[in-house]
């Protein structure tokens, strides 16, 4: 079936109205080679994961501080949709400069051993390219993740009470 003007725009308008009203990063011209490679090399411990406010309903706005890289917090946005007030949802925005240098899934990471878990519903996914970050967090020896009816979720291992409510 071919879609016509009508139908896409309804789906737009639908993904728009499912999707929250989130902060962008800002964006840069060009990054350094050297930059990009202190980049590659964070580990996930030089993360830190700072709550700067809220949009006064479900939606914590963090800032996620890199040891050694002050400047880029601004390159990163990541903002936690707290879903049925007990799942966390993560929309991580950042900066082209820096996409496909490693950095979302060691972000994933901290916030879940931070948070406890992490949330993505089915049919929420605008980039594609999330996949890969879920799969490396998956890899995690500390971290579970599963598949379950509404989408997939990862927990630290140590994190009982999830662990009980989404494994069997």
């Amino acid at each position: 079936m071919v879609e016509n003007k009508t139908h896409i725009l309804i789906k737009k308008l639908l993904r728009e109205s499912l999707t929250p009203t989130l902060r962008l990063p800002k964006e840069v011209d060009s990054l350094t080679d050297e930059i990009k490679e202190k980049i590659k090399s964070i580990q996930k411990n030089d993360i830190n994961i700072i709550q700067v406010g809220d949009d006064g309903k479900n939606i914590a706005h963090l800032k996620i501080d890199v040891n050694n890289l002050p400047e880029l917090s601004k390159l990163i946005v990541v903002d936690i949709q707290i879903i049925n007030e007990e799942l966390y949802q993560p929309h991580i925005t950042l900066a082209k400069e820096i996409r496909g240098l490693g950095l979302a899934s060691k972000i994933y990471i901290r916030i879940i051993e931070e948070f406890g878990h992490l949330y993505s519903g089915k049919g929420r996914v605008m980039n594609p390219m999330i996949h890969k970050v879920w799969d490396k967090v998956a890899n995690e020896p500390h971290i579970t993740c599963k598949n379950i009816s509404t989408g997939k979720i990862c927990l630290l291992n140590s994190n009982k009470e999830l662990l009980t409510q989404f494994f069997d």
